[in-house]
């Protein structure tokens, strides 16, 4: 037998010695099971980690071998005194349908300021099966852009439940982000695709995306059941809810707003992409300017810009848009040319006083829709300003299945819909489009500024039971109340109030010296009187006038009131009426616009029939009325007063129409 030199043998010993320690390490290092704690107060020692970083560094060695759950002990830290570290939760081995990772934040403080190439405050990173609660997340890095709070890559199955992200307003780059899946270590939108996604009942604050989903053409099949519910998102840059390459994602039942930001861009509240199978119901979109309510920056609320399938369409359920402001473009619901995509039991409402000279659409679509439906929805563009207003507006002789909607549209250039042309009422858009059949145009009222359940009856039971009501595929409303078998249009199913006061008719026309208001009621219970309000922008209003209510009237009842002086130097003013009853509850009628003269030159009554006449103008001086397309209609001479009568053609279809004398600007004429 061959003896070992001296010097092998002490070689062999050696040899085995390390392979014995580092077998110790390993058995010492056993997978972890059970419940452990986070404590920055305390050592790392046992099953308490004095870290995020030595918890995570555990899981990524060690793997589990059941259930495990770290609790961040409360109060651990305060907003002062924070965790300060970067966490990223690794993948690791063993997890499996049965037993994942849970992490417990506690309402504790996790902050960290990013950098360029490592922007998140906590990543989840290639993991399965965890689930990340109640922790407070903040990025306090000072740069503009790479500012990310949480963000997901390459995940399966994992949940983040209940956290605040705040990311500072300052930061406006395009690699900003609040919660982000398919996110880069640097960038939202970069990262290997997530599956099976629960992002819920979370706040986010800020980013250029503040919720996004990201894939790419190749992984679309790998993005698929990612579920973003019941979140806050607040003042965001660009797009509070952002999804692309996503398969039956559901995006549900949250709530997006922008109530202090007060540097903005083009803003898409909801936007979605390549993208099929996607339902995108029960969220609600409300004042997306308010810091900003001058801003000219466009507004597209449910943006679809992505073809379903027949087997799989897109789907906007019972979504609401509300208090949007602005003053630039806005879009509501924009179909785009995608097909097989359903808006269904929407409510859409453009009626701040702040639009300007810009054009609002409550459905806006610019091509063929194979297999696309726009039905039951409650579309109301009463915006301010001298605008275009649309509640359909469709750019090419090819359209979507559309019915049982309310489209309703009033103000100064205001259409219910444009199918080659503008078509200012209900009957035009239906004769000129071929849709909308069943639909309704009213005021559809409303319960409160916040709250749009309709208060008009005509949408009481006006919806189609072959989309929404008891097994159908809208099954319920906003608010979770079931459809009836006979569903309502909009996101509110609901049971119209019998009013105090029935109101039928509502007007206001300028006059020479000032503007002539008239109104009509079907009948009145308890009625006390109406106040005559007035605002100079259509948000401030102010108590012109009263008049006295008949109490009980069980016939039609007329009322007149005019008011004058007017404000010097006003071209545009806005009234409603406030009726109150004898208990002091009041109701508020739709508002009015009415445009003024300028100074010297005056056109009454506007709107008007199919007369009205002109006055300051010289004596002898040419009087030419003009259509939107600035084709001669009439053409008259002022008399030795000054005045002109404006006989118009019955032929004249209403709309807007400009009267021109002399070398002054032309005034506006509202035909109907």
């Amino acid at each position: 037998m061959k003896q070992l030199s001296f010097f092998a043998r002490v070689q062999r010993v050696s040899t085995c010695a390390v392979l014995g320690l580092l077998l110790g390490s390993l058995s010492a290092q056993a997978q972890l099971s059970g419940t452990y704690t986070i404590d920055k107060g305390a050592p790392t020692a046992g099953t308490s980690y004095a870290s995020f970083g030595a918890a995570m560094a555990a899981l990524g060695v060690q793997g589990i071998a059941g259930p495990v759950v770290f609790n961040v002990v409360a109060g651990s830290s305060t907003s002062a005194a924070p965790y300060t570290e970067q966490v990223v939760v690794p993948a690791y081995a063993g997890s499996s349908a049965t037993q994942g990772v849970t992490l417990n934040g506690n309402g504790n403080y996790l902050s960290f300021a990013g950098t360029s190439t490592n922007s998140y405050v906590l990543r989840l990173d290639g993991c399965a099966r965890v689930t990340v609660n109640s922790l407070l997340v903040s990025n306090t890095a000072a740069a503009t852009n790479n500012v990310g709070g949480i963000g997901l890559t390459g995940t399966s199955f994992c949940t983040i439940a209940g956290c605040t992200v705040t990311l500072p307003l300052s930061a406006l780059g395009d690699e900003t982000g609040g919660i982000n899946l398919g996110a880069s270590a640097m960038s939202p939108i970069t990262g290997a695709p997530d599956n099976n996604a629960l992002i819920t009942g979370n706040t986010i604050t800020g980013g250029f995306y503040g919720f996004s989903a990201n894939g790419t053409s190749a992984s679309i099949a790998s993005c698929v059941n990612n579920v973003f519910t019941n979140n806050t998102v607040r003042d965001s840059y660009a797009y509070p809810c952002y999804a692309t390459f996503q398969t039956s994602p559901q995006i549900s039942g949250n709530d997006i707003s922008r109530p202090t930001r007060t540097n903005t861009s083009t803003l898409y509240a909801l936007y979605l992409a390549v993208t099929t199978g996607a339902r995108v119901e029960k969220n609600r979109v409300h004042n997306m300017f308010d810091g900003q309510l001058t801003s000219t920056a466009p507004l597209y609320g449910l943006y679809n810009a992505t073809p379903g399938s027949a087997a799989a369409p897109n789907e906007f359920l019972n979504n609401v848009l509300y208090n949007l402001n602005g003053a630039g473009n806005q879009f509501l619901l924009f179909l785009g040319n995608a097909n097989y995509v359903r808006f269904y039991n929407n409510t859409a409402v453009s009626d701040d006083a702040t639009g300007g000279s810009s054009t609002t659409y409550g459905v806006f679509q610019n091509g063929a829709a194979v297999g696309s439906e726009v039905v039951n929805n409650n579309i109301v563009v009463t915006r301010g300003g001298t605008g275009a207003k649309f509640a359909y507006f469709s750019a090419l002789p090819t359209a979507s299945a559309s019915t049982n909607n309310n489209l309703y549209a009033s103000g100064p250039n205001a259409y219910v819909g444009y199918f080659g042309n503008p078509q200012p009422t209900l009957a035009a858009w239906q004769a000129a489009s071929g849709l909308d059949a069943n639909s309704v145009s009213v005021a559809p009222g409303a319960a409160s500024p916040t709250d749009y359940t309709p208060t008009n009856a005509a949408l009481n039971n006006a919806g189609s039971a072959a989309i929404a009501g008891p097994g159908q595929r809208v099954s319920d409303d906003l608010t979770g109340a079931a459809r009836s078998a006979t569903p309502d249009i909009g996101a509110y199913e609901f049971t119209p109030t019998p009013l105090p006061v029935h109101l039928v008719a509502f007007t206001a026309q300028a006059q020479a010296t000032g503007v002539a208001l008239a109104w009509r009621t079907a009948s009145e219970l308890n009625s006390a009187h109406f106040e005559v309000e007035r605002s100079p922008d259509g948000g401030r209003f102010t108590k012109v006038g009263e008049v006295a209510a008949a109490g009980y009237s069980a016939t039609t009842r007329t009322y007149a009131y005019t008011d004058a002086p007017l404000p010097a130097g006003a071209s545009l003013l806005y009234y409603r009426l406030r009726q109150v009853d004898q208990d002091g509850t009041a109701t508020y009628s739709p508002v009015r616009t009415v445009s003024l003269p300028a100074a010297g030159l005056a056109l009454y009554p506007n709107p008007a029939g199919r007369s009205a006449t002109l006055s300051g103008a010289a004596v002898g001086a040419l009087v030419q009325v003009y259509d939107a397309r600035g084709r001669l209609v009439l053409a008259a001479q002022a008399g030795a007063a000054g005045t002109a009568a404006l006989l118009l053609p019955a032929s004249l279809p209403a709309g807007l129409y400009l009267v021109r004398s002399g070398a002054g600007p032309a005034l506006r004429l509202t035909v109907h």
